[in-house]
């Protein structure tokens, strides 16, 4: 039912173009798309009503039930230093990339006018009694300076931060997140809690390995670049580049670049990571594997600080996969998820109502 909603989403935006009603951008977007299939140069834009007529029909046979999903290079944003720019292959039905920042499901004024703006970069710091600091420096070796004292910074929901430890060390915190650590670390070791979720590049120091605690579980260090995810009592460890030993309860792992520890009391899992989708987050983007409507809608209520009511996870898994940009409006986001899921999303102050289109 979803697939078959969504294919009527699309044939109304093409038929719209074919009849010359579409906005600037939504042309501007359909003729991107088809300019970048193996095939494109074919038609000829000088003929008339010609280009028009062939995206349409390349459409109508990309949305048959035998077609198969065109892959579309789409260049990732460099995750700090521990991560070079890449290109990400995302298999996408109809060229879904080049639709995230349109409106095709035409919102209603009243829907626009409730929108949501993304989360923005700002953190609250408190010293060892609890008592909140001025607004902090995202270089923190300014508060080593000071007296020896034990540090706390807190994203709010909807708020991100980067930071600099004293050491050199960079962290991101995403929203809903604390990281508690010394303003100067000890001769021997560098050690610090964090809750929610955070992505490490690590400053290189032998004598002081790095060590994460979070909830149940402690990660040590040398060196690396890495994601921590902490929000529930599950942690979740992506390693992207170095070494990590990741203990929990009597069980104990080192990664390699690419793996994935989970653990959870007695549960001890390592297995190969998707980067794309653990590390969407630092990339500054939701992203969607046509089954994890629930995971991803739980990110989207931190990062715009809304809750969900009557969601409903699809009956089969949705043909729509890709990153979503989350710096952009709510509006936007739901309008790509109603596409893929075949589910309404209505603002009402700061709840998300859904129902079946």
């Amino acid at each position: 039912m979803a697939d078959k909603n969504q294919n009527q989403t699309l044939h109304t935006l093409l038929k719209k173009y074919r009849e010359g009603t579409c906005s600037a951008e939504e042309k501007q977007a359909i003729e991107q798309w088809f300019s970048e299939l193996p095939d494109s140069s074919l038609a000829d834009p000088h003929a008339p009503g010609h280009l028009a007529e062939s995206i349409y029909k390349r459409f109508e046979s990309q949305l048959t039930p035998h077609s198969q999903p065109v892959p579309i290079k789409k260049h990732a944003r460099r995750i700090g230093i521990g991560i070079a720019a890449a290109s990400v292959a995302l298999f996408l039905w109809a060229g879904i990339s080049y639709f995230s920042a349109l409106e095709t499901n035409a919102p209603s004024a009243e829907y626009l006018s409730n929108d949501i703006r993304p989360a923005e970069s700002t953190a609250i710091l408190r010293d060892e009694e609890g008592i909140e600091i001025a607004k902090p420096d995202p270089n923190l070796k300014t508060y080593s300076k000071r007296k020896p004292q034990r540090l706390q910074l807190s994203t709010p929901i909807a708020s991100t931060y980067q930071v600099q430890l004293e050491d050199g060390t960079n962290v991101w915190l995403n929203a809903e997140s604390s990281l508690s650590y010394p303003s100067a670390f000890s001769p021997n070791e560098r050690r610090v809690q964090l809750t929610g979720e955070a992505y490490f590049d690590v400053k290189p120091d032998a004598k002081r390995p790095f060590i994460i605690e979070a909830a149940e579980t402690t990660i040590e260090v040398l060196g690396t670049a890495f994601n921590v995810s902490a929000y529930q009592e599950e942690v979740i460890t992506t390693l992207v580049e170095g070494s990590v030993k990741v203990t929990s309860a009597d069980q104990q792992g080192v990664l390699r670049p690419g793996e994935q520890a989970r653990s959870q009391h007695d549960l001890f899992i390592v297995k190969t990571s998707n980067l794309d989708k653990d590390l969407a987050w630092q990339r500054g983007e939701f992203y969607f594997d046509g089954n994890n409507l629930q995971e991803v809608c739980r990110e989207i209520s931190r990062w715009y600080d809304v809750e969900f009511e009557n969601l409903q996870q699809p009956e089969t898994t949705s043909s729509f996969r890709g990153s979503i940009d989350r710096n952009q409006n709510l509006s936007k986001v739901l309008n790509i998820l109603s596409i893929a899921t075949g589910q309404a999303f209505k603002i009402s102050g700061r709840k998300i109502v859904t129902e079946s289109i």
